[in-house]
């Protein structure tokens, strides 16, 4: 995977992003560090330009990385409502668990991100889906303290 695509991508320089997409072979190219994705990267960052060009070239928006982690998971991870609704438009599977269990809704909660939360749930996020020790994005955000996701959970229940 090369890095310059990569910065790109995380800082959303699209114009860089698409001059060196010209010469890529292989637009799901993993880096050698987590098996990530440019794709990935550029969801993690937020950087909503840069993830359309991606996508709109074909990038494989259900991509895992060597966790198990998907770029949806990646977004709302990092709370990018924009990001996490694009991905969703493109067809992201909404329920995957990484290596852990974890999926995007609990990385949401447990991260205290209520927008990315409202939108997986109005699209069907599995609100039950337990990681490897049994924790629900409820019990997360329980553990993490963020009363106002707790309240969303518990109303949807």
């Amino acid at each position: 995977m090369n890095a310059q695509l990569i910065e790109a991508a995380k800082s959303g320089d699209t114009k860089t992003l698409s001059l060196l997409l010209e010469n890529v072979t292989n637009i799901d190219g993993k880096d050698n560090l987590f098996g990530r994705t440019v794709l990935m990267w550029a969801a993690r960052e937020g950087q909503t330009k840069t993830l359309q060009v991606l996508l709109e070239k074909g990038a494989e928006v259900n991509a895992i990385d060597k966790y198990g982690g998907t770029a949806l998971q990646a977004a709302a991870s990092s709370g990018h409502t924009e990001t996490v609704k694009i991905l969703l438009n493109y067809g992201a599977d909404i329920n995957p668990q990484d290596q852990h269990g974890w999926t995007a809704l609990m990385m949401a909660a447990a991260h205290g991100h209520i927008d990315a939360v409202k939108t997986l749930l109005k699209v069907g996020a599995d609100i039950n889906s337990q990681d490897e020790y049994g924790y629900t994005a409820l019990m997360m955000a329980q553990k993490q303290g963020y009363s106002d996701i707790v309240k969303l959970l518990k109303s949807s229940i």
